[in-house]
């Protein structure tokens, strides 16, 4: 092989993805998310403090869609791509 190797350019994470959030800020807009993308809320409120510190919106994206399976996974990785650009399967923005 000749030449120099082809790189793929990867976009960074939005600055509205990287955010950092309150343990408030991150409760309040789960629950948001949640109703919006219609889906229950696993919340981690009872874990206490393994969970008080912040996280940043892509984290809590994260965290929101994990326990989601087939279909519905399918579904919310669709709204979360309209709402932020960001696709949840490959952790690209779009």
């Amino acid at each position: 092989m000749h030449g120099t190797a082809y790189a793929i350019q990867v976009p960074p994470l939005s600055k509205e993805l990287q955010a950092s959030l309150n343990i408030k800020e991150s409760t309040e807009l789960r629950g948001r998310l949640c109703k919006n993308w219609a889906i229950a809320s696993h919340s981690h409120a009872t874990h206490g403090s393994n969970f008080s510190g912040s996280q940043t919106l892509v984290n809590l994206i994260k965290n929101i869609v994990e326990p989601l399976k087939g279909g519905e996974y399918e579904r919310v990785r669709l709204l979360v791509m309209r709402d932020y650009h960001y696709d949840i399967t490959s952790q690209t923005m779009v």
